[in-house]
């Protein structure tokens, strides 16, 4: 468990190949790092999981995890459900 400080709600990710597109994702600053991706994100005073990590990067000293917001997860998944449910 990691405990961090949402820093950005709109951070770019920048494209790994020549046809995708810049993503958006959201930054918290936190003690976290390898062993975090595909952990889940979760508000401590509701309990409800707000995202998935998939990354940090460590800018000006500070530990930057990256997350994708729970709604583009959701999102994403529905394309992989069968159709009726």
């Amino acid at each position: 468990m990691a405990r961090g400080i949402v820093r950005d709600v709109n951070a770019p990710v920048e494209a790994r190949c020549g046809t995708c597109l810049v993503q958006s994702a959201f930054t918290f600053e936190g003690n976290a790092g390898p062993g975090f991706s595909g952990g889940p994100v979760v508000d401590a005073a509701t309990g409800s999981i707000v995202g998935i990590t998939f990354g940090y990067l460590d800018p000006n000293g500070r530990r930057l995890m990256y997350a994708y917001p729970i709604s583009r997860v959701r999102q994403e998944l529905a394309m992989f459900a069968p159709a009726g449910g």
